[in-house]
């Protein structure tokens, strides 16, 4: 019992550093993205604080009439951005209008009365007039679309750049709630692990107190040994039992998620062939649990051993002297081969030919049935449970 109190302690010991760690971890992730969210608002603050400094057209101080000009709170509401840059793009519209009507002008005067030979225009229609017109258009077109193409391609990347961040920051924001979870279903499991400690340092209490109301100190010390040799071995059992009954359902949890990838690419015969394998392996779960890890010490099964390369399983049935072999007739898509069923009578070992003969018609080659269900029907019927 000291030895599995020290190990709730170390487990308690861990959580708690890993618990505290990741709370650790997510207060700074959380005041770097709060951080993040200041500056980034300090600095629209300050790029429309610069232009209102140099045009009178934008006004960042609050709304308030209540209030004198000098007392009002300067600051930038970003739900109303959207609408003034609309009203900011439509003015740069006009002011690029204005410029590239002047710079039209530029270009006719420049064209016209700089020359040393002055063009003799009798009106705007003119053909030279026209001419020199369509290549100022011509230009201020060209112009103006590479610098919009430009503006779009940078307002593209920034739009793919904040999105790609915050699908980032919401992902770090759920993994950290989910190892948050994952602590707690921990410290349920752990208090639960310490209940059961407690329920059988209490069970073993008693049995301490019956046994030393026993007038026999031989008896009482030769029945602690017996109970302390059996108490390591369920130990260690159900250590083996345990980690075999994790694998299990390691692979189980492995075989349904590889057959829902490949779902899509072959849900026939693949989707049958890993629903028999999963099938098998809730029957050897079952089976498990209910000969080795609901009886323990209680189980009629004894010397159970599977030789993977032979494709047989053979196992003994306490107090019936009876030995079970079976083979397989193929380890990828397993059928009963052949049932061995050996009695022990006095020093001798003999085979029972009735049960050899009733089992193997009942269940050679046949498809049907698994491997577990024949084992767990041979031991209800033999032990007619």
């Amino acid at each position: 019992m000291d030895t599995g109190s020290a190990s709730i302690k170390d487990y308690e010991t861990v959580l708690t550093d890993i618990e505290d760690s990741i709370a650790v971890s997510s207060e700074e992730v959380l005041n770097n993205q709060e951080l993040r969210l200041k500056n980034t608002l300090h600095e629209i603050t300050s790029s429309i604080l610069a232009i209102n400094e140099e045009n009178k057209f934008v006004n960042p101080l609050r709304n308030d009439e209540s209030l004198d000009v000098e007392g009002k709170e300067v600051f930038v509401n970003p739900k109303i951005l959207s609408a003034k840059i609309k009203e900011f793009n439509k003015l740069m519209e006009l002011l690029k209008l204005t410029y590239l009507e002047q710079e039209t002008l530029d270009y006719f005067f420049r064209f016209t009365l700089s020359s040393t030979k002055p063009l003799q225009l009798d009106s705007e229609k003119d053909p030279q007039f026209v001419k020199l017109n369509e290549r100022v258009n011509d230009l201020k077109e060209e112009i103006s679309n590479v610098q919009e193409s430009k503006i779009e391609q940078i307002k593209a990347e920034i739009q793919e750049t904040g999105h790609n961040f915050a699908e980032k920051q919401d992902l770090i924001n759920e993994l950290y709630l989910e190892a948050t979870g994952d602590i707690e279903n921990c410290w349920d499991s752990l208090n639960e692990l310490k209940n059961l400690t407690n329920k059988e340092d209490k069970n073993m209490m008693g049995e301490k107190d019956t046994i030393l109301n026993s007038s026999d100190s031989d008896d009482f010390v030769e029945e602690t040994y017996t109970n302390w040799q059996k108490l390591l071995f369920l130990q260690k059992q159900n250590q083996r039992l345990t980690k075999e009954l994790k694998e299990m359902h390691e692979v189980k949890n492995q075989i349904i998620r590889k057959g829902e990838q490949s779902k899509k690419e072959d849900s026939g015969h693949l989707m049958a062939n890993e629903s028999e394998l999963c099938q098998s392996i809730n029957l050897l779960t079952k089976f498990w649990e209910k000969h080795f890890l609901l009886k323990g010490s209680k189980t009629t099964i004894l010397n159970f051993e599977i030789f993977t390369q032979l494709g047989k399983v053979q196992f003994e049935i306490k107090d019936m002297q009876y030995i079970i072999a079976i083979s397989l007739s193929d380890l990828k898509r397993p059928m009963i081969k052949d049932i061995t069923i050996l009695q022990k009578a006095g020093g001798n070992i003999v085979t029972d030919i009735e049960a050899n003969s009733k089992f193997n018609n009942k269940y050679r080659n046949n498809t049907k049935v698994q491997i577990f269900e024949v084992m767990d029907d041979i031991i209800s019927e033999l032990t007619n449970e």
